[in-house]
């Protein structure tokens, strides 16, 4: 099991895009939403180096 706390700053709320690739993180302390990518196949997480801004994210939700 891969250690996601590696991966971004105190997350709050998770949410994996409908297509499975992308992981949003809310990072609390932070003030950014992480955006993860996933190896379908595995499952293991890896870091995009990028995020969104925004202060202290409470929730992530993927609306289509």
């Amino acid at each position: 099991m891969q250690n996601a706390k590696l991966l971004v700053a105190n997350y709050r709320n998770l949410a994996l895009t409908p297509s499975g690739r992308h992981l949003f993180s809310a990072n609390q302390n932070a003030d950014r939403i992480s955006i993860l990518a996933r190896d379908a196949a595995t499952g293991r997480l890896a870091d995009t180096e990028r995020f969104i801004e925004i202060g202290t994210p409470m929730c992530v939700k993927i609306v289509r």
